[in-house]
């Protein structure tokens, strides 16, 4: 169990750094002359804060459409961890 938690933690932490360099080739290589690009760029992170601040202030709302939408023995599952963690 050990080594595959250490494999899953491995292969998050690589894929976490591929962003990164996509939009490094994506900046310098393929959009090179574009003006466009930083402000297409620019958007999408002001559109990710966007989202986090409505997340946060429908928080209760979300998380109660996705608990409704979820079956109910994997609730109970659920709410059996919650109250013992």
């Amino acid at each position: 169990m050990f080594s595959f938690t250490v494999l899953f933690v491995t292969a998050w932490l690589c894929d976490l750094k591929r962003p990164p360099g996509d939009l490094g080739y994506l900046a310098y290589d393929v959009f090179q002359n574009s003006m466009s690009f930083p402000f297409v760029l620019s958007g999408l992170g002001l559109l990710m804060i966007f989202s986090a601040m409505k997340y946060q202030r429908n928080s209760r709302r979300v998380e109660a459409a996705i608990r409704a939408a979820v079956p109910i023995g994997l609730q109970e599952l659920l709410l059996h961890k919650r109250v013992a963690g």
